[in-house]
């Protein structure tokens, strides 16, 4: 997912992303406002850009064996209020 990609988004509420997503470009959700859930899909993420989710304050759920990896590891202190929960 690209930089910006949804960056200032008023509208969406609940976001999904799919199973092959491996990376969430710099500032990607940075004061999505409206977005109160996250579905990721994937067990490949890796690489998480900064401030990719500034502003943000929303519960993320992830495939349950990566519920830890997510938590304390890619999606850690990346400018948001997450809690990360099992899918």
């Amino acid at each position: 997912m690209g930089e910006y990609a949804f960056s200032g988004c008023k509208a969406a509420k609940y976001i999904s992303l799919g199973s092959n997503l491996t990376t969430i470009g710099q500032y990607a959700f940075q004061n999505d406002s409206a977005m109160t859930t996250l579905f990721i899909g994937s067990r490949k993420l890796e690489t998480v850009g900064a401030n990719a989710f500034k502003g943000v304050k929303a519960t993320v759920y992830v495939p349950n064996a990566m519920v830890d990896t997510y938590k304390n590891g890619v999606l850690k202190g990346k400018g948001a209020v997450l809690t990360v929960k099992g899918a």
